[in-house]
């Protein structure tokens, strides 16, 4: 398989303008396959969540607070409020001390007895030295209580601080960890030395030993404690791809309901790549964890499938009250009178354009508009001749203006409207389009604020919304819908069923075999190729609508296109007479259209044959010089336009003059259906990067 998306002899891009590392294509590709890693496809709905019943009682599940709450007749929140604050006794907590001050013992630095001449065997031992003053130096009461004499005056050591005591006796060191109870400055006078010093006294007889006097001259004393404060042990770890532990107790939350996991992703050494993935509960336990620094009770949600992301923990946001929002805002018209002696009454909508949602019908999408007569609900039809001449329905018409008319039927084809007045209402929504295709956190205001709605937002974004169809769209999509009638045989119905399902705008299908077992492999592309997501309706409506339509044994994979950013560069000659300002619009205006994504097809291969056709017929031309035809991947392109803003980024990419740019297709001779199958390719100018289509004149 040719390689049109990324260079062989292509080893690395510049990242910045500072940054002269290259990183190696092998890399290059596994950074971007993750980057571009789908999230995890979760159950429609709570309906197809499977629940075992005997599962849901236990100690630690939500139901048994609800029981509670139920049990007892008290409001369920204040059980949650009980359990957030329910806690065991709390463990000693853990302190770490900096102790300021080293000192000695008193006498420490004393002469030996012989240098003043003294040799009573009281006061000196075998080895000449002094001989430790029992009762003032372990205590005058019985060795009840230890105290220690230090040097000199320490008045920074408070009473009931921790002390570390370490003597050093046969070249060994023993350290003693022991608590102040009690200091005091006093004056001593022993072993030839007389001054103040601290006297600290210590609850109980310390481990070591003052036998002798050496034991003095070797111990030194830690003291003067203050206290640290502990940092948080961060965790670094990802998190769980199935659970998460909250901080507290979450009311609220039953199985079945939607959460958005939001943070930063964990992507190798990347970072900040911020990130969000729809999950659905499938357990919510309250479960007490004594490794909090608390030791409290918090709440522990399992989702249904597990994330595919992995976020950093510190920047985790977990949101509750997920709802499913659709673009268009709601109205409430009165369309007019009913007239029984009239036939064919007809009633035009003052609000515009008419929202339609993703379905899973033939087109793919189903009118809001909802028409009640005396209130009783009337239903839409596509054929009015095919009706009886007592059933309550309508046609609504939409023309070139978005202006939506109701149509009624004359007593035969279709009911008469009965006679009332202002008998005939319409509710609808209004909006429609690609606008409602909007990033991540875009909105963030809505136009009737429930009571006890503070915020709204939203952490994923919107994809599925497309522009009503064109004169041109239609024209090409009617004969596919006639073609296929609803129902999918073979394997061009597949095709044809996408092209026409609203939303879509490209289909390729084809068979493939691996001896055992036969796929249909579909790839397709969004109208206006507009993104789609797999966890959108529209792309579960449309697997949905073809197996519900289709043969429900064959296997089906759908896939969404593979995109290559067509990329041209060109030096033009102009004819005499001619002015390069007028010209190279127009040059831009023919390539562009040529080449739309309109006009191309899934496997359509480019050629500079026909990129040279189609200049040379734009007046005005007299030769044309063609320096790059070349083709880049999205993934390219994103990292390009991240990477400068200069014309030199794309020369990174090694772009070329090629004779053909091969737009691959599904493999028909795949022997493993159990490996990633490639999707359709399809090359076209994007229109919104500019720097893909480069024009300059050719000067005498």
């Amino acid at each position: 398989m040719q390689d049109s998306i990324l260079r062989k002899n292509v080893e690395a891009i510049r990242l910045n303008e500072t940054d002269t590392r290259l990183i190696p294509q092998w890399a290059l590709n596994n950074t971007i396959n993750r980057i571009h890693l789908r999230p995890s496809l979760q159950p429609r709905s709570a309906f197809e969540q499977r629940l075992e019943q005997t599962g849901l009682f236990r100690p630690t599940n939500n139901a048994v607070l609800k029981m509670i709450a139920v049990q007892h007749g008290v409001e369920g929140r204040r059980v949650y409020e009980a359990l957030a604050g329910t806690s065991n006794p709390a463990p000693t907590e853990a302190k770490v001390y900096a102790l300021r001050v080293k000192a000695p013992l008193f006498g420490h630095n004393s002469l030996k007895p012989g240098d003043f001449g003294i040799t009573d065997a009281n006061r000196v031992d075998s080895t000449n030295d002094w001989k430790p003053i029992t009762s003032v130096d372990i205590g005058a009461d019985n060795a009840t209580s230890t105290v220690l004499w230090l040097d000199t005056v320490y008045d920074k050591i408070a009473p009931n601080t921790p002390i570390a005591i370490v003597t050093a006796a046969d070249d060994k060191s023993y350290p003693t960890l022991r608590v102040a109870t009690h200091v005091e400055e006093v004056s001593r006078s022993d072993y030839k030395l007389s001054s103040k010093c601290s006297r600290i006294t210590l609850p109980e007889v310390s481990p070591w030993s003052i036998s002798s006097f050496a034991a003095i001259r070797k111990t030194i004393v830690y003291a003067q404690a203050e206290v640290l404060e502990l940092a948080e042990m961060p965790v670094v770890n990802a998190l769980s791809p199935q659970k998460l532990e909250l901080n507290t107790v979450a009311d609220g939350l039953e199985p079945g309901n939607w959460v958005i996991v939001s943070g930063e992703r964990i992507i190798g050494d990347i970072t900040g790549v911020q990130g969000a993935e729809l999950a659905m509960l499938a357990k919510v336990e309250h479960i007490h964890d004594a490794d909090l620094p608390t030791d409290r009770t918090v709440t522990h949600l399992t989702f249904v499938e597990d994330l595919e992301y992995r976020f950093k923990p510190s920047t985790v946001v977990v949101y509750g009250n997920v709802v499913k929002a659709t673009h268009g805002e709601t109205r409430t018209e009165v369309l007019g009178s009913g007239d029984g002696s009239q036939a064919l009454q007809s009633f035009a909508l003052q609000q515009k354009p008419l929202t339609y949602l993703a379905a899973v019908t033939p087109r793919g999408a189903e009118s809001t508009l909802e028409v009640r007569v005396n209130d009783l609900l009337w239903h839409e039809s596509d054929n009015m001749a095919a009706q009886s001449p007592t059933d309550r329905v309508f046609s609504a018409i939409t023309d070139d203006a978005d202006k939506t008319t109701i149509h009624f039927g004359n007593g035969e084809h279709g009911a008469r409207l009965p006679t009332g007045a202002e008998n005939v209402r319409a509710k609808h929504r209004i909006g429609i389009g690609r606008p409602s295709n909007l990033g991540a956190g875009k909105i963030s205001i809505l136009s009737t604020r429930p009571l006890g709605v503070k915020a709204v937002t939203n952490p994923i974004r919107a994809s599925g919304g497309v522009d009503r169809e064109t004169r041109d769209q239609a024209r090409k999509n009617t004969p596919l819908a006639t073609r296929s009638l609803g129902r999918i045989v073979s394997v061009s119905d597949y095709a044809d069923f996408a092209k026409s399902f609203a939303g879509i705008g490209k289909g390729h299908a084809v068979r493939l075999i691996d001896g055992t077992q036969s796929l249909v492999y579909l790839t397709v592309a969004g109208a206006e190729d507009a993104p789609i997501d797999e966890t959108s309706d529209l792309y579960r409506n449309l697997v949905a609508a073809l197996r519900r339509y289709g043969d429900p044994y064959q296997a089906v994979q759908v896939a969404l296109r593979d995109l290559l950013a067509l990329m041209i560069s060109a030096d033009v000659k102009i004819l005499p007479d001619y002015e390069w300002e007028s010209v190279k619009p127009k040059l831009e205006a023919r390539l562009l259209d040529q080449f739309s994504f309109e006009r191309r097809d899934l496997g359509q291969d480019v050629t500079a044959s026909e990129v040279i056709s189609v200049v040379q017929k734009v007046p005005g031309v007299a030769y044309v010089d063609l320096n790059i035809l070349d083709s880049l991947s999205k993934e390219w392109i994103d990292i390009l336009a991240s990477a400068s803003e200069k014309d030199d980024t794309l020369q990174s990419a090694n772009l070329t003059l090629r004779s053909r740019i091969i737009a691959e297709l599904p493999d028909l001779n795949r022997l493993d259906l159990h490996e990633e199958i490639a999707p359709a390719q399809l090359i076209y100018l994007r229109p919104d990067l500019k720097e893909t289509l480069v024009l300059n004149r050719i000067t005498p």
